[in-house]
């Protein structure tokens, strides 16, 4: 369950610390895209998780670049959008403001160590108390429009859990045609819940049917 602070440390929080100090590089709409300061990149990301649909904050870490050679991406492909981002709790940002201020009034690597040692005392896990990672794994073939992935669970109490799930999705045409056919017509349709436009660049949709 998260705390106020919206983490708990396994080990040393430095690594967290000297991570948040670094410029992280990604690439977006086909070029590269710099943040100097990884929280002000701080974005709501949905995930359907295992125990039902979950929203993360999410921000690009260090240089993702150098993980394309990694998972194997061919050197002719002409990559649009690759992060490699961490996933932090709902409220992590406000939580960790104060941190955030402190970086960036400056810190030398002995107080940056001293913080670390403070964050540990104060929000470390406890004795006993389970710690888990949780890998969502997924490919995706739009010829056949099908999608599968597997949650891997890893728990010090239970060992490694896998949760396989596999999809087939429509597109808008074949949903508006199938729509159609039982006497729908589409009132309204936007990128997601807030309203915003739904446009050619949209990765998902809210729509709205009615009876014609």
């Amino acid at each position: 369950t998260p705390n106020a602070f919206r983490y708990q440390f396994s080990w040393s929080p430095l690594g967290v610390l000297r991570a948040l100090k670094s410029p992280s590089v990604s690439i977006r709409n086909g070029t590269d895209y710099l943040v100097t300061q990884p929280w002000t990149a701080v974005e709501a990301f949905p995930l359907a998780m295992p125990w039902g649909a979950e929203t993360f904050e999410v921000y690009p870490n260090r240089d993702s670049r150098p993980f394309l050679n990694q998972y194997h991406f061919g050197p002719d492909w002409k990559v649009r959008e690759f992060v490699r981002g961490t996933l932090r709790y709902q409220g992590w940002k406000q939580a960790w403001q104060p941190i955030f201020e402190r970086i960036e009034r400056g810190m030398s690597d002995a107080e940056l160590a001293g913080l670390s040692h403070e964050l540990w005392q104060q929000h470390a896990l406890a004795p006993g108390e389970p710690d888990r990672v949780v890998l969502a794994v997924s490919r995706t073939d739009p010829v056949a429009q099908t999608a599968e992935g597997q949650y891997v669970e890893f728990t010090e109490a239970g060992g490694v859990r896998l949760r396989p799930w596999s999809i087939r999705w429509s597109t808008l045409a074949e949903l508006d045609a199938m729509a159609r056919e039982a006497g729908l017509h589409v009132d309204q349709r936007w990128e997601g819940f807030d309203r915003a436009p739904f446009g050619p660049e949209s990765s998902r949709h809210v729509t709205v049917y009615r009876r014609t």
